[in-house]
This record gives structure tokens, sequence and C-alpha cells, in this order.
């Protein structure tokens, strides 16, 4: 994945805003301040990817997202 792939929410997910598939913009990373069950303790870094969707830009766990081909 890159700056300027087109990428959708994986088909395993579902996205409680309605969003489905947008342009890389940037990549960057947050330390969890919250202890989650089953998801991710206090320090944890998480990869998270901002991404221009038809609703404006947002930011979204990079592990909730795929590269759609190119291949047409």
């Amino acid at each position: 994945m890159k700056v300027g792939d087109l990428v959708r929410i994986k088909l395993s997910d579902s996205d409680p805003q309605g969003r489905n598939s947008g342009l890389v913009l940037k990549f960057d990373s947050y330390e969890a301040v919250r202890v989650v069950p089953d998801s991710c303790e206090i320090g944890d870094v998480i990869p998270i990817v901002k991404v221009l969707w038809s609703k404006g830009p947002g930011w979204i766990d990079k592990n909730r997202v795929e590269v759609i081909s190119g291949d047409w």
C-alpha cells in the first residue's frame, strides 16, 4: 500500500460511518491510550492511514483497509 492507491474497507469488516473506498493520502501511527478488551493495550502502536473518502478525508486503522487491484 502506498500514497495514491485506491483502497476499500475489507470485505470482512463493516464501517459504521458508511465509508467503502477512497484514495490513500498519507500514513502515520498512534499509541493506544486506553485498554480495549481483546483489542489493544496501553502503549501499542497502531498503524493508521489517511484516506480521501467520498465524504472527505479521514483516518482509519491500516489493518481495516485493502488495496483495490488495478488489474482491469
